[in-house]
């Protein structure tokens, strides 16, 4: 070691000293006691050094309870950061049609005035910060999500453990089909076109790598800019510096590929908590339905970030359901392969729950019961019983047995039974016409509430190779209503944007109130378009997918000029909050493939006999030619022998 090393060594060696003797002298007399075994001191450059200590409490150290809190010091200046995570699994058997809808959803929230973070992903965080996004949002799924079938949707458990303003959005419990990326960017006012393409192109480059999932085909064809005319949120406008786009892939098939990275973005991963009761192979083999999603999002609060990521998936399987039959945790979500005997919460996590909420129907004669001992049953739902892994006020990991059974089926009588809620509004959208040069899209929109009016606002994203004709828009108003046959919906807002030619697709909105009873059906025509050959996909003849519409319902006040109530009345009636619709396959003109191939070989056979024989006439001499060259030589010999006889 040379002499400049080593008084760069001394150096390092007093700075370290110093930093200790700050933290006993000035911290530690006011943080009580904390662990010197977790203070390091790292130099990462020649500028200063950083000092991690992990604070503990004196009454926290006594009983052997750790808390999420960590300090950073750098050359002396004190910055924090605030990790909680929270996750539940809601459960919900359906005896009617012998399903059991599973909803996982976790949230990942951060808050730090320093790029230093602990729990929350470095990848989803740089993603955040290098293409400055202020959320987005990717969903991949399969399947349909039908309430008829698989029950209401609810945030009931959501508003528990999120403390109700934020529990996530209720209408993120399902996705539509295929994979759906919807981001918000932070503009500035002085960036053009091409640097928002550039970024959107770089955002799904690094989505479609991390998930595994073809997003860089969400090129320019398949991207809505969602304005002020089409936001359904109300929150984009010329002077908050957001810019929303929407782009959907319907023919990307999600598989375990996309869910493997998923997984691995949660805190404990499939280790521990409730992330380990995720099996693949139980999840893709036995699914009616399923859908994953994650949000990201940054917010500045008081001079900090505040980071906050959320899990979703939902998914629905199919299991036979019989009176005295009885369902444990490891039948349900494990593999044979897998099972397990005992499990327990995440560590990360602040608060973790598993719901069971019951539901049953009449005419299938059974009723779902809890068989497992849960620690609350709250009255204000239908019925909804909660197990807690972990707890604020108790935050010791509680190990509970997956072999116990959890659901018990019975059969139902009137004092136990629990009616299961009827499907309130539905959507669905159809192609009419025949041919391969026009036709049209009809959607049908019906409120079978018999007691309440609703809102809807309908948004539909169509690609340009459907060319819309704004002039042959119809609607009409079909009333079911016996008491009130003459109550008709009325439409009094209709945006339509029209797509550029191998460019933005067209954007539909429709914002109506359907009274009770009540349907909406409207359609509107299109010519389709012949693309180039380079412009049909590998399977052309089977058709092309164009996304699903979104449906948002609020329950309305008629006589205050159409204005939404509140969310809790709406939850109150189990309203679906939003609805996505049937996605479509239209058949376009398609050449005939097969027709390259014939030209190709065609072509080839032609120009191999033309050069062929040119070649023989050039360079191969003609058998005649070769006779009379023998026969002359032959006779030259008799000759020649001849005369020397």
């Amino acid at each position: 070691m040379c002499g400049e090393d080593v008084g760069r060594y001394e150096g390092i060696q007093r700075e370290r000293e110093s930093l200790r003797r700050f933290v006993e002298v000035k911290i530690k007399p006011n943080l009580g006691c904390f662990n010197l075994e977790s203070l390091s001191l790292s130099s990462g450059s020649e500028k200063g050094f950083r000092l991690h200590v992990e604070w503990f409490p004196s009454s926290v150290l006594n009983s052997g309870k750790p808390v999420g809190m960590r300090w950073v010091l750098w050359a002396g200046c004190i910055s924090f950061a605030t990790a909680r995570y929270i996750e539940t699994l809601t459960i919900r058997p359906i005896p009617k049609t012998q399903c059991i809808v599973s909803s996982f959803l976790s949230r990942n929230s951060e808050q730090s005035n320093k790029i230093y973070v602990t729990n929350y992903p470095t990848i989803i965080q740089q993603i955040l910060r290098k293409y400055e996004l202020l959320s987005f949002r990717l969903s991949f799924s399969i399947g349909q999500y039908s309430q008829v079938e698989f029950g209401a949707e609810t945030s009931t458990a959501c508003r528990m453990m999120f403390n109700g303003s934020e529990c996530f959005i209720p209408e993120q419990l399902h996705a539509p089909f295929g994979a759906t990326l919807e981001v918000e960017f932070y503009n500035d006012g002085h960036q053009s076109d091409s640097m928002l393409e550039k970024r959107w192109k770089g955002l799904t480059a690094e989505l479609g790598g991390l998930f595994s999932a073809s997003l860089n085909q969400m090129n320019e064809m398949a991207v809505a800019i969602i304005d002020t005319r089409f936001d359904m949120d109300n929150q984009t406008n010329a002077d908050s510096g957001i810019i929303k786009l929407k782009a959907s892939l319907p023919r990307e098939e999600i598989c375990t590929e996309n869910l493997t990275p998923w997984i691995k973005l949660l805190p404990c991963r499939s280790n521990s908590g409730l992330g380990s009761l995720i099996d693949p192979i139980q999840i893709f083999t036995r699914e009616e339905y399923l859908a994953l999603s994650v949000s990201a999002s940054r917010k500045r609060e008081n001079g900090s970030t505040k980071w906050d990521l959320w899990h979703q998936m939902t998914f629905v399987q199919r299991k036979e359901m019989s009176a005295s039959a009885s369902i444990s945790l490891n039948t349900l979500y494990l593999s044979e392969s897998d099972k397990r005997e005992r499990m327990t919460a995440c560590p990360l996590a602040d608060k973790s729950s598993i719901f069971l909420d019951i539901v049953s129907h009449q005419k299938n004669g059974l009723v779902a019961t809890p068989a497992h001992a849960f620690d609350e049953h709250f009255e204000e739902s239908i019925s909804l019983y909660e197990t807690k892994l972990r707890s604020e006020s108790n935050d010791e990991l509680k190990s509970f047995s997956l072999k116990e059974p959890w659901i018990h089926f019975k059969a139902a009588n009137s004092s136990n039974l629990i009616l299961m809620e009827a499907q309130m509004v539905t959507a669905h959208r159809f192609v009419s016409g025949f041919g391969q040069v026009r036709g049209g899209l009809a959607v049908q929109i019906e409120n079978k509430c018999q007691t309440c009016s609703i809102r809807i606002r309908y948004h539909d994203v169509i690609p340009w190779y459907l060319r819309l004709y704004f002039g042959t828009f119809q609607y009409k108003s079909v009333s079911r209503s016996i008491q009130n046959p003459s109550d008709s919906a009325e439409v009094f807002k209709y945006e339509f944007e029209p797509a550029h030619v191998r460019g933005r697709p067209h954007q539909l909105l429709i914002e109506a109130v359907l009274p009770p009873s009540t349907a909406l059906i409207f359609s509107i025509q299109f010519e389709k378009a012949f693309l180039r050959l380079s412009e049909h996909p590998p399977d052309a003849n089977r058709g092309f997918d164009i996304p699903a519409a979104t449906v948002f319902v609020n329950l309305a006040q008629i006589d205050v000029q159409y204005q939404p109530l509140d969310t809790n009345a709406t939850e109150a009636l189990r309203f679906p909050r939003i609805i996505y619709t049937e996605p479509l396959l239209v058949a376009l003109p398609t050449p005939d493939f097969s027709m390259p191939y014939n030209v190709i070989t065609l072509t080839s056979t032609a120009i191999a006999f033309f050069i062929g024989t040119m070649l023989n006439t050039l360079l191969r001499k003609p058998p005649r030619y070769k006779t009379l060259l023998s026969r002359r030589q032959s006779g030259m010999k008799f000759w020649k022998k001849k005369k020397i006889e």
